[in-house]
């Protein structure tokens, strides 16, 4: 539900004038005769020439019957000029949502709803980072990135203004009864900081804090540090590292990064002065609400990639497959293209693949030399700093024994009321960590990387362009955040990994604990200050895999490494996702290899879109047992179920019941072992390693606190737990899917209760909920979280946004979830759904001319305008 806050906040305005103005409204909304004639035309066909002013050669632009443009240009300036002008035709809604969110400019649009999601973004401070990426390269640097950022936009503005002029704006646009302003280069700066904040812009020292807070109060200082420890341990038990331990050697930590020995010490959380649980939570929901309007950019920790060395596959070259994990949006969140530069025969840029909108720079893709694709490294590039205060009236802080005033900076949040926008002023503070949040009794500065001028927009430029493993190094160098699991590969045979970023290196920390290092800082006392002459960078100083002789390296948001093998391991992360999507690729991979198999894009394919639950294959025995034990216990609908789970392959098909039945019961089970010591301690929605709970279950001595009720005088075992958890899951379900809406209504046995009747898709528009056939179908889907084809939830919003097979000796393939356009009535607004949705995939091809695009639907031939 909080995924769909920006979906709702539009509706309710776009209700709000429906109402205030119906007959207007009802006929420009009939789909025959209204808004729909103006729109950008559905049909794309035929040849046209247009004349633009900014252009400084002619461009042509071949549209495929997919909607993805091959474009065809002599420059990089008119490359970039005429990306801006096809992606704004394609996408301008939703480019500008990306840009004002980033802003804290949404309340322009949406009113009254949106003013605490624009204050959250003014008091982070997102435009902080992009002005100073700006101001880097006003003075010079970079050139042929601002050149590029530069003409890109004038392509932009230039496809705005003949969308004007005809009348054709997005429908958005008419339904609120707005226009777009400008584009400049530094919205493409805050396209990016908006992404680089949904992947590393997390609260979790702040949850892990509270958690902390929460146990201690409710169970003593020890027993809950033992708690927590228990639960999130530095190391897990049952991991899956990137580099198999023993595998590499690691660069050696800076002075002062080194784990300290000798007995741990309890953290005590009261000793933090950072605020109230009930300001804390409070701090926490602002958060969430403010996430869930960028929840399009925000990770899941879901995705995965791997490459294969061509001494494995029939091709005899590398084979790199990506299929990262984000929101299912409608219009996709990527817009996908194949640029070509060319100076006479000669072919300098050829590269494919997928874009944010507003950005022009193919982010994950290929070119004919190399290809590249990312995961989130889960990098932990944002602390939090408590003070000591002179007094809570005052904005005076003690740092290291001395009293420095806030810096206070008054500023207006625009809100929409009516037909007028209203002025709302607010005040930012400022400490010397950065921006400092003052609410409901909570004091906490927040410091993040991306307020930092970062260049990652220019290393993946150079990503576009590398032509060799040496080009791709010294482009990585710029990479910084937010970091990502970047796998490499290219014709010459090499395959590489790098758990690419920037990271801070802290000082003055006791490293007794890892515990420490993660949570909220001591800012009067100089803790986890940043030296910022002594950065973590790639690409010697981070984790990083070359042309392993195992032959393949697979990344699936885990783990990078042992602290053997990388000894800063616990500076760059620690919220890392289990280790099963990266075990069950390994094992898919293996097992194809084993006797001799030589791997196929094929191949990929099916490990992609592979649903085996190996959460199943691990927890089912142990509750199969213990249902045995307790089967006198069991109801006929009880034992009806067992017998579908005991036949049971482990795949979480849509057309099979026992994944219904496994998903309710590990839900079940993970709120019988935790919801009574969360809720003691005041805590809602705490997010659990499920490989922990499997840990718990295999070692029953380990989680036997966890595993007693404590709502009960008696002592629960694990067995008992996990019957309990089964009972209520099959109660649930029978009362939810296992009554057939027939007169009179039909009781189905457990065998009917099918996966695909709830695990369905859940892709949609900003405006569906008014308008709900803007939205795409709700269609039955195979997989679920833990599987490679991770398509978590019942309502599915999120999954695989993007898949790539990249065969740099034989054929390559893609898919994005929807289609190219954000036209509703383009043949392109959906047609690459269905493919998506049952595993199948178009060619991803690389044509040097344009006459050689398959299957061309259209031709736009641009020219410069007088």
């Amino acid at each position: 539900m909080k995924k769909q806050a920006l979906g709702l906040a539009i509706s309710v305005v776009l209700l709000a004038l429906i109402v205030a103005t119906a007959a207007r409204y009802l006929s420009i909304l009939d789909p025959r005769w209204g808004i729909w004639v103006d729109t950008l035309p559905a049909v794309r066909s035929g040849r046209r020439v247009l004349h633009l002013r900014g252009l400084e050669g002619e461009v042509l632009v071949v549209w495929d019957r997919w909607g993805v443009p091959h474009i065809f240009a002599n420059s990089e300036h008119d490359l970039a000029f005429a990306f801006g002008y096809v992606q704004a035709m394609d996408r301008l809604w939703q480019m500008d949502l990306e840009r004002r969110l980033a802003s804290g400019r949404m309340a322009e649009l949406l009113g009254e709803d949106a003013f605490e999601v624009d204050l959250f973004f003014r008091a982070v401070d997102l435009r902080r980072g992009a002005e100073a990426i700006m101001a880097e390269l006003e003075a010079g640097r970079f050139p042929e990135l601002k050149a590029a950022l530069e003409a890109f936009s004038a392509g932009v503005n230039a496809a705005m203004e003949d969308m004007e002029r005809s009348g054709t704006l997005p429908v958005e646009y008419k339904l609120l009864g707005v226009k777009p302003e400008p584009w400049k280069p530094l919205d493409t700066l805050l396209v990016d900081r908006l992404i680089c904040w949904g992947l590393t812009g997390d609260f979790d020292s702040i949850y892990l804090y509270k958690l902390l807070e929460g146990l201690q109060d409710a169970f003593g200082d020890e027993k809950g540090y033992e708690a927590v420890k228990s639960l999130l341990p530095p190391d897990r038990p049952i991991d899956e590292y990137i580099i198999p331990p023993g595998g590499a050697v690691g660069p050696a930590a800076p002075s002062g990064c080194l784990p300290s020995s000798g007995t741990q010490r309890p953290v005590a959380a009261a000793r933090m002065t950072i605020g109230s649980p009930e300001g804390l939570a409070r701090l926490l929901a602002w958060w969430e609400k403010a996430m869930s309007y960028c929840s399009f950019v925000q990770g899941f920790e879901a995705s995965n990639n791997w490459v294969v060395s061509g001494a494995l596959t029939a091709s005899g070259k590398p084979i790199l497959c990506n299929d990262p994990h984000l929101a299912l949006n409608v219009p996709p969140t990527w817009y996908e293209a194949h640029l070509v530069v060319r100076s006479g025969e000669e072919v300098k840029l050829n590269v494919r693949g997928v874009a944010f909108p507003g950005v022009p720079i193919i982010i994950i893709g290929r070119n004919d030399h190399v290809a590249w694709g990312f995961t989130n490294v889960g990098a932990d590039a944002i602390d939090f700093y408590y003070y000591v205060w002179r007094s809570r009236d005052e904005y005076w802080y003690g740092p290291e024994g001395r009293w420095l005033k806030v810096e206070r900076v008054s500023d207006t949040i625009w809100v929409r009321q009516g037909g007028k926008l209203v002025a709302k002023h607010i005040t930012l503070n400022y400490t010397v960590h950065g921006p400092l949040i003052v609410r409901w009794g909570v004091r906490m500065a927040v410091k993040w990387l991306g307020h930092y001028a970062t260049f990652e927009a220019e290393a993946l430029r150079r990503y576009n362009w590398a032509r060799n493993l040496e080009d791709f190094v010294e482009a990585l160098r710029f990479f910084q955040l937010p970091a990502q699991n970047h796998v490499y590969a290219d014709v010459e045979g090499n395959i590489a990994w790098w758990a690419c970023g920037r990271y801070p290196n802290r000082t003055n920390l006791d490293r007794s604990d890892p515990l420490r290092i993660w949570l909220p800082y001591n800012g009067s006392a100089g803790e986890g200050e940043w030296n910022e002459d002594d950065w973590i960078d790639p690409p010697d100083e981070v984790p990083h895999l070359v042309n392993p002789p195992w032959g393949y390296i697979v990344t699936a948001n885990n783990r990078p490494a042992s602290t053997a093998d990388y000894s800063l391991v616990y500076e760059i992360g620690w919220t890392w996702a289990d280790y099963y999507r990266a075990r069950r690729i390994r094992e898919l991979l293996e097992g194809l290899v084993a006797n001799g198999g030589k791997l196929t894009p094929e191949d990929m394919k099916t490990i992609q879109n592979d649903v085996f639950s190996i959460p199943a294959r691990e927890f089912l025995p142990y509750l199969l047992d213990a249902l045995e034990a307790h089967a006198v216990e069991l109801e006929v609908v009880e034992r009806e179920a067992v017998e579908v789970l005991a036949s049971w392959d482990y795949y979480m098909r849509a057309d099979e019941a026992a994944p219904t039945l496994f998903a309710a019961w590990l839900q079940k089970l993970v709120d019988a072992v935790f919801n009574d010591e969360f809720s003691r301690a005041g805590l809602e929605d705490v997010k659990v390693p499920i490989s922990m709970l499997e840990y718990f279950v295999k070692h029953p001595e380990a989680g036997a606190w966890w595993f007693d009720d404590k709502d009960t005088p008696d002592v629960e075992d694990r067995d008992t737990i996990m019957v309990r958890a089964f009972k209520e899951a099959v109660e649930e379900l029978r009362r939810t899917i296992g009554i057939e809406r027939t007169h009179p209504p039909r009781p189905l046995p457990p065998s009917e209760w099918k996966w695909g009747r709830v695990h369905r898709l859940k892709a949609q528009h900003v405006m569906g909920s008014v308008l709900p056939w803007l939205n795409y179908p709700r269609l039955s889907l195979d997989g679920w979280r833990h599987c490679v084809n991770n398509l978590g939830g019942l309502d599915v919003d999120h999954g695989p946004s993007w898949r790539q097979i990249v065969d740099l000796g034989g054929e390559s393939w893609c898919v994005i979830p929807g289609g190219q356009s954000g036209n509703p009535f383009s043949s392109h607004y959906a047609d690459q759904l269905e493919l998506w949705a049952s595993g199948r995939y178009k060619a991803m091809e690389l044509p040097e001319r344009p006459g050689d695009v398959s299957e061309p639907e259209a031709l736009w031939r641009l020219k410069p305008k007088g």
